[in-house]
């Protein structure tokens, strides 16, 4: 089993774990297989956003962008409206 099934099987076993989908993106990055980078790397910025983590979210945009710019806006739409719900 190479290291991608790897990270699919933990995925589905943890599918909110924003750690497993932000490794198997930068695998997949590694490995230059951009769509699935990108797919994987926008999962980890929705998963991070929806815990709170905007910042650690908002990093992964510029790596997104480069392969994916539909992605990378999404992903900006996201962290727009999740910093318009917090306080203050």
């Amino acid at each position: 089993m190479d290291a991608i099934a790897h990270y699919r099987a933990a995925a589905r076993l943890r599918p909110d774990d924003h750690v497993v989908w932000g490794e198997m993106g930068n695998v997949l990055w590694t490995m230059q297989r951009w769509p699935e980078a990108a797919y994987a790397l926008e999962g980890a910025a929705t998963l991070l956003i929806r815990a709170g983590e905007l910042r650690a979210a908002n990093e992964l945009v510029p790596a997104v962008g480069r392969i994916d710019r539909q992605a990378a806006y999404r992903i900006e739409r996201l962290l727009w409206d999740a910093s318009q719900r917090q306080p203050g």
